[in-house]
């Protein structure tokens, strides 16, 4: 049995039994690796319930010379300071006015405008008002209907062409009764009876009488008595 060799061996298995401790553990036991720098702070409970963002304390920097305030302070010499006691408090009147009687000088134009608008033209004393358009303004909507034509009035009943050339009164009954010509026709009526069916005697006067037209309502009409020509 050769002994030198095995130590070479039992070194060998060692490393084998070393090495696959190591990735069992690695793989089975170990857990996932986790940067810390990149793991998120853990958030309050209070801000879970209520919503509210986590109390932040932001890092105060300094700027530099930000505290510094600028005071500017006038300070006169004791020699320079007027004496109040001695200053003459009355206004000058005639150094005002003298001022305000300068007149200004230089352009017209103010500095604040591009382009001045020129001069009005006229009499300014009266109002200036331009020419007078008259628009004709539609309604709105659709267009109305056409008003209707106004009726027109019904034309005249015609004209009683019979003549009335005289009467008689018979001494039995003593009604009277008139004499009527159309055209060569003669008729003989009393007071309400029709001539032609259609004429109706209403009163036989002297010199004229009154016909009703019974196809026309309230068509009366007066006849006057026709002279006889003299042949």
């Amino acid at each position: 049995m050769n002994l030198g060799a095995e130590p070479k061996k039992v070194v060998a298995l060692s490393a084998l039994v070393v090495a696959g401790g190591y990735i069992f553990y690695t793989n089975v036991l170990a857990g996932p690796d986790v940067d810390p720098r990149k793991t998120p702070a853990p958030v309050p409970p209070a801000a879970k319930s209520t919503g509210a963002p986590p109390n932040i304390k932001r890092a105060k920097v300094q700027v530099r010379g930000a505290s510094q305030e600028f005071r500017p302070k006038l300070v006169q010499p004791l020699g320079e300071r007027p004496n109040y006691a001695t200053v003459d408090p009355t206004l000058r009147l005639d150094l005002l006015a003298k001022v305000q009687s300068v007149e200004p000088e230089g352009g017209s134009r103010s500095l604040f405008q591009f382009s001045a608008a020129p001069p009005p033209t006229g009499d300014p004393t009266k109002p200036t008002q331009g020419p007078i358009i008259a628009v004709e303004r539609k309604p709105y909507g659709p267009e109305p209907p056409p008003k209707p034509a106004p009726p027109s009035a019904p034309p005249p009943p015609p004209a009683i062409t019979l003549k009335f050339y005289g009467y008689s009164t018979p001494k039995a009954d003593g009604q009277k009764r008139a004499f009527f010509l159309d055209g060569e026709d003669i008729f003989v009526a009393a007071e309400g009876e029709l001539v032609k069916k259609r004429y109706r005697v209403v009163q036989i006067g002297v010199n004229s009488v009154i016909m009703e037209d019974t196809e026309f309502k309230n068509n009366r009409q007066t006849l006057v008595i026709q002279q006889e020509q003299a042949g």
